[in-house]
C-alpha cells in the first residue's frame, strides 16, 4: 500500500506523526511525505524508511517562527490573527496544483495530513483520494461552544476558508477550531476520560510508545547524573514560543521555593548571560532536551500546553501546570483543569502572579493520582500502533473508517 503524507515542518506537528509514519514503514507500506522542506534527514534520524518530496515550486514567506521577537509578537492579538490568517489560508492556492501534482505522480492508496494543512484537503478532496487528518492538537474534540482568542480569529476567517473549497466546485469539510475533520478517518491523540465524547474523531491515546523515546529523530544527550535526591520539576515552553524569561524567573523562584530541582528546556535562552546567571545552582538547564527521556526523571510538568508536551507529561504520569500564551493552548487547559490532571494559570501576558502561580502549582502536585490514571488510559489505548492501523484499515477499504460507538 502507498501511504502519502503532506505534513508540516515544526516540530510541535511532525513529533505527534512520526511515529505514526514509522509504525507504517514497518509494516512494509511504501511511505512518501511531502513538506515544503526536505525532511530526509528528519526521517533518517527517526529511524525508519520513508521517501521525502519537496514542495518546491512554492516559495515559503518569510516569517518569524521562533525567538524574542517572535515571543513579543504573539502577546498582539492584530499581528497574531495576521499571522495565523497567513499561515493557514494566504499559501493555499499556490500551493493546491503542486499538491495535486504529487498525487498524480504518486497514486496513493490512502493521503495522511495535517489537518491544519488546507491546500492538502483541497487537493485530495478534488482528487477524491482518501485522507485521514492526524491531528497535532485536540481541536477535533473541542466543544464548540468554548471560545477564545484563536477560535473568534476563525470564525472571522470562515468565509475565507470556505472559499478556498467554494470556489473549486466543493463542498467545505467540518472545521472544529483550525483543523479540518476528514469525512473518511480524523485522529487525535488523547482518550475519552480526558476529553469526553469523541464523537467522529477516532483516539487513539498517546503519540508515542516506549521504543520512541530513541527513535524521533530530535533527541539530545541527557545526563541524568547531575539529578539530586528529591523532588523534580520540568519546565517548557516549547520550540517556538520558548523565549519567556519572566516566566521562567516566576517558576525557577517557585521551585527553590517548594525545594524542587529545575530542569528546564530554554531555548535560546541559554546564550544570555543575565538570564542564565538567576538559574537556579542545581538546575539542569539546555537549549533543547529529550522530553521523552526527561519525563521519566520528574514529578511535575510546567508547560504552556502545546497538545504535544500536554499528552506526553500525561502519558508519563506527570500532573501538568499549563501557563498558556495562544492559539490552541488555551483550549489545552482548559482540557486539562476539566480531567482533573492539572491546573491552569493564563500566561498570555508573558507574566503570572506569583501568589497565583504557587496556587495552581499546588493543584497540579495534587492532581497527581488523576494523571497517573490518565496514564494507563493513553498507554492502553493503541498510540501509534492504533493509528497506523486505522490508515491502513481506510487505504484498504477506501471507506470512511467509522468511530465505535462505546
Amino acid at each position: 500500500m502507498r501511504v502519502l503524507c503532506f505534513a508540516l515542518p515544526e516540530r510541535g506537528h511532525l513529533n505527534p506523526l512520526l511515529p505514526t509514519l514509522r509504525r507504517l514503514a514497518e509494516a512494509g507500506h511504501d511511505v512518501v511525505i511531502c513538506a515544503v522542506v526536505d525532511l530526509a534527514d528528519v526521517v533518517a534520524a527517526a529511524g525508519f524508511q520513508a521517501r521525502t518530496r519537496v514542495l518546491t515550486s512554492v516559495a515559503a514567506p518569510e516569517r518569524v517562527t521562533a525567538g524574542a521577537e517572535f515571543a513579543e509578537r504573539l502577546r498582539d492579538p492584530t499581528w497574531l490573527a495576521a499571522w495565523i490568517e497567513a499561515l493557514l489560508i494566504d499559501g493555499v492556492p499556490a500551493l493546491v496544483p503542486v499538491i495535486a501534482a504529487h498525487l498524480e505522480v504518486e497514486r496513493p492508496d490512502v493521503v495522511v495530513l495535517d489537518p491544519m494543512f488546507y491546500a492538502a484537503v483541497v487537493a485530495c478532496e478534488k482528487a477524491r483520494v482518501p485522507w485521514a487528518a492526524v491531528s497535532s492538537s485536540l481541536n477535533p474534540v473541542t466543544p464548540s461552544s468554548w471560545s477564545t482568542d484563536l477560535t473568534r480569529t476563525l470564525d472571522a476567517l470562515s468565509e475565507r476558508r470556505r472559499r478556498l473549497f467554494a470556489d473549486r466546485g466543493l463542498a467545505p469539510p467540518l472545521f472544529r477550531v483550525s483543523d479540518a475533520i476528514s469525512p473518511w478517518l480524523t485522529i487525535a491523540f488523547s482518550a475519552p476520560s480526558i476529553v469526553g465524547d469523541s464523537r467522529d474523531v477516532h483516539l487513539v491515546g498517546a503519540t508515542c510508545d516506549d521504543d520512541d523515546i530513541h527513535h524521533r529523530g530530535d533527541e539530545t544527550p541527557f545526563d541524568a547524573s547531575r539529578l539530586r535526591v528529591g523532588p523534580r520539576l520540568y519546565v517548557s515552553f516549547g520550540s517556538q514560543a520558548f523565549f519567556q524569561p519572566r516566566l521562567f524567573a516566576r517558576v525557577f523562584a517557585l521551585a527553590e521555593a517548594r525545594g524542587f530541582q529545575v530542569i528546564a528546556s530554554v531555548g535560546d535562552l541559554v546564550d544570555d548571560d543575565v538570564f542564565m546567571a538567576a538559574v537556579p545552582a542545581d538546575a539542569v538547564v539546555g537549549r533543547y532536551l529529550p522530553q521523552l527521556e526527561v519525563l521519566k526523571h520528574v514529578d511535575v510538568v510546567v508547560s504552556h500546553g502545546g497538545a504535544n508536551s500536554a499528552v506526553e507529561s500525561l502519558r508519563a504520569g506527570r500532573p501538568l501546570l499549563v501557563l498558556p500564551l495562544c492559539n490552541d493552548q488555551p483550549l489545552q487547559a482548559r482540557f486539562v483543569v476539566a480531567a482533573g490532571v492539572g491546573a491552569a494559570v493564563d500566561a498570555s501576558s508573558g507574566d503570572v502572579d506569583a501568589v497565583e502561580l504557587a496556587a495552581a502549582f499546588d493543584a497540579a502536585i495534587a492532581a497527581t493520582p488523576k494523571a497517573r490514571a490518565a496514564a494507563i488510559v493513553l498507554r492502553d489505548a493503541g498510540g501509534p500502533r492504533r493509528a497506523a492501523a486505522l490508515i491502513t484499515t481506510l487505504g484498504q477499504s477506501r471507506q470512511p473508517v467509522p468511530v465505535p460507538v462505546p
